[in-house]
């Protein structure tokens, strides 16, 4: 099964730029059976609707889209955080999954100093989504999940790119919680748009003993 999908929330019975938000729900698929691959991307055709549903002028006005998707995009890769922190490396070698000599220090460290330990857990194809986005600019933020020891949020061309946390979960749990991981944002950061705000935060859940 697969999902791509959006849609607009407000505040008013009609959309209003003022407003709106509009989310794209889009589904980036699941593991590859190549190694050399290792996960699945977005279709072209999933990309090339983006494009077209993005330009068309068939969507009503929003204040800024937020994107949600399982998997990070690769221009994840090779960020500092803006907040949070990036793990992914760190799991990596504590699990045995950093191959020699880099396991070793001063191999360790090196591979730190020249930041090549800021990587995702993305495929090795490039989808070209992000650069349908940057291109479009009606994305101010992306969110993901997939890589559990990451809870992070970067900034590469104007757009943001962050750790949604519960949002992997919530998708194969149930699809009408989306709109729940609107309030459940990682770290707490303010991003003023010009025709709005974003704010994202961390909440806890009680969870019965």
């Amino acid at each position: 099964k697969t999902f791509n999908f959006t849609f607009t929330v407000g505040v008013t019975e009609s959309p209003s730029p003022e407003s709106s938000v509009r989310i794209w729900a889009l589904d980036s698929g699941g593991n590859n059976p190549d190694p050399k691959v290792m996960y699945d991307t977005f279709p072209n055709e999933i990309v090339h609707s983006y494009r077209q549903l993005s330009t068309d002028g068939s969507l009503e006005e929003s204040a800024l889209g937020l994107a949600y998707f399982h998997i990070p995009l690769p221009e994840y890769a090779g960020l500092n955080p803006v907040n949070g922190h990036n793990g992914l490396f760190e799991a990596a070698l504590m699990g045995g999954k950093v191959p020699f000599p880099f396991n070793y220090e001063p191999f360790t460290s090196l591979v730190r100093w020249l930041g090549k330990d800021r990587v995702v857990g993305s495929s090795k194809l490039n989808s070209g989504l992000f650069t349908a986005m940057k291109e479009t600019g009606n994305i101010l933020a992306t969110f993901c999940g997939h890589d559990h020891h990451s809870d992070a949020v970067f900034q590469r061309n104007g757009i943001y790119l962050c750790y949604g946390r519960v949002n992997s979960s919530c998708f194969q749990r149930a699809r009408h919680l989306l709109i729940l991981l609107i309030f459940r944002y990682l770290g707490i950061h303010r991003r003023s748009t010009g025709k709005g705000l974003v704010v994202t935060w961390l909440s806890k859940e009680a969870r019965a003993s």
